[in-house]
């Protein structure tokens, strides 16, 4: 499953060259809500209508994965989501700039520091566009017993970060929430 999920952008700098480097919190543990539909068919074969809310839990032990936050490096930044996942053959298209190799922790959230390059997406990231989203993929499963969710996620690999207008992350992301973002693609 493809999640599409946003957090503000934090402490921002411009460098001599016109890049913009904004400190943000992007990734955190907890539950989120989503809509059903945002879920794919795992959430309707679980009972919900499609504008149902639900909610998916995020362990820790899954956020701070080794291997999830090894993919946080280097991931590409874009201006709002692309509809497929960036790669080598549509990087030259899609990137506007990248998260650096560092990324710290807090005890509920991944931070990270994206250097935005291209001049329009500089101006997009400090006028309509103030919020990066984290598009990733995760496996979803039903929720164990005695999580105060629905589902919870696992195996969480990033796969870009992008500009957007609004946030979902919660109030530590500072700016929002927002609904309406659904997965890529339900590869179930």
């Amino acid at each position: 499953m493809k999640f599409l999920d946003r957090a503000s952008v934090g402490q921002v700098k411009e460098t001599k060259e016109g890049y913009l480097v904004a400190t943000s919190r992007v990734a955190r543990v907890g539950v989120q809500e989503y809509y059903a539909k945002e879920l794919g068919d795992i959430a309707i074969e679980a009972g919900f209508s499609p504008n149902d809310v639900v909610r998916v839990y995020r362990h820790p032990d899954q956020v701070f994965h080794k291997d999830s936050l090894a993919s946080i490096t280097r991931a590409p930044a874009t201006l709002d989501h692309p509809l497929k996942d960036v790669d080598a053959s549509n990087w030259s298209k899609l990137a506007v700039g990248e998260i650096g190799d560092a990324y710290a922790t807090e005890p509920e959230w991944i931070v990270v520091s994206p250097m935005i390059k291209d001049a329009a997406a500089v101006k997009a990231a400090r006028t309509t566009h103030p919020e990066l989203s984290m598009g990733y993929s995760a496996n979803i499963v039903k929720a164990r017993d005695g999580l105060d969710a629905d589902f919870e996620v696992s195996d969480i690999r990033y796969n870009h970060i992008a500009l957007v207008p609004k946030a979902r992350a919660g109030d530590m992301a500072r700016i929002g929430d927002s609904w309406g973002v659904a997965p890529l693609e339900d590869s179930k």
